[in-house]
């Protein structure tokens, strides 16, 4: 009795150190009810059982439907509930992200008796995934704005530079001296070297 009561005690010291809450579901007087850290998750009143009603309600809207009816689902066909989706905590409406990991129990007739579950809170994780699906998008954003200005300057640039070449050009086509034309020929290397960069 004494090492049962040590293996509860510390089962409850790891949900608690962990923000892991554990629960049960009774569809035969639809009635649940958790351990202390589920109550808090929730932000439901410590008592040893709430109507099953009260549930959907604590699912925020845009999952509501879907948990239920995987619930519902889960209940006929026994096996596996595995699901992350957000919250409203029931005493300050606070949204939290849970991940809400049970198992169906069967009657000898395949009828689903019970839920047993665990529900963790996620938030810092989803916060995260959002930050860095915020920052990629602000990322490819910025790669976008440079590219087209790139684009755009190597447009404005090339054109110049094409009128300085052809200009050069007709340059060295008239009579220069000898030093006018090294000083010519130079222009024209330099503004090929500026095209291909521009090209590049």
């Amino acid at each position: 009795m004494e090492g049962l009561r040590e293996s509860e005690k510390m089962l409850r010291e790891s949900q608690e150190a962990a923000r892991i809450g554990s629960y049960v579901v009774d569809f035969a007087d639809s009635s649940f009810g958790g351990s202390a850290v589920f109550n808090d998750l929730l932000g439901i009143p410590r008592k040893e059982r709430h109507s099953l009603d009260v549930w959907p309600s604590l699912i925020h809207p845009q999952w509501r439907d879907e948990v239920v009816r995987l619930h519902g689902l889960g209940q006929h066909e026994g096996g596996r509930f595995d699901k992350e989706y957000k919250i409203i905590r029931m005493n300050d409406g606070q949204e939290r992200w849970v991940h809400d990991v049970g198992t169906f129990q069967s009657d000898g007739q395949g009828r689903a008796v019970r839920k047993i579950g665990t529900i963790w809170d996620i938030t810092s994780r989803k916060l995260d995934e959002q930050a860095l699906v915020e920052a990629k998008k602000a990322a490819e954003t910025a790669n976008k704005a440079k590219s087209e200005f790139l684009a755009n300057m190597s447009h404005e640039l090339r054109t110049p530079m094409n009128g300085i070449l052809g200009m050069t050009g007709l340059l060295l086509d008239t009579s220069l001296s000898q030093e006018q034309h090294r000083y010519a020929e130079r222009v024209r290397e330099s503004a090929e070297f500026l095209l291909g960069l521009l090209n590049d």
